[in-house]
């Protein structure tokens, strides 16, 4: 899997050492499922019974961590409490690289199936129609539309 190395800006703090350098690579389905359930959580309902909630801005952060193959020499994925303490520019810098590698993948399949104009056509309109999925969308952004 090919991987994106950049730079943060402010970098990120980790014992006494401060790590700018980041490499992330594209999400797997692994990330997506991990990311997810580590974001749910059982809440009792005022009706009595419980009900499973996902949180969409721990779930983006939970898949964005797991993208991260490491920070600086620290491997990934990278810790939550280590995630909380990146500055608000670092975070959303990670997060465009992050979609920028999904659409480099998007961008792959049109060249896969350049020579077959049907195939490519339908796929890709699939993907225009359906959107991101809801999981990576949000990426955790304030800004992002609502799940």
């Amino acid at each position: 899997m090919k991987t994106v190395s950049i730079e943060l800006k402010h970098g990120i703090a980790i014992g006494e050492t401060v790590y700018k350098n980041a490499e992330l690579r594209e999400m797997s389905v692994g990330d997506i499922i991990d990311g997810s359930e580590e974001s749910e959580r059982l809440v009792a309902k005022p009706q009595g019974g419980y009900v499973l909630v996902e949180s969409p801005t721990h779930a983006g952060i939970n898949i964005l961590r797991r993208q991260i193959v490491k920070l600086g020499t620290v491997e990934g994925p990278i810790d939550l409490s280590v995630m909380r303490n990146l500055n608000p520019h670092d975070l959303e810098f990670l997060q465009v690289v992050a979609e920028m590698i999904e659409q480099a993948g998007i961008d792959r399949l049109r060249e896969i199936y350049k020579d077959d104009k049907a195939l490519a056509a339908a796929a890709l309109s699939q993907i225009q129609e359906d959107g991101p999925l809801p999981e990576t969308a949000a990426r955790g952004r304030p800004d992002a539309p609502p799940q």
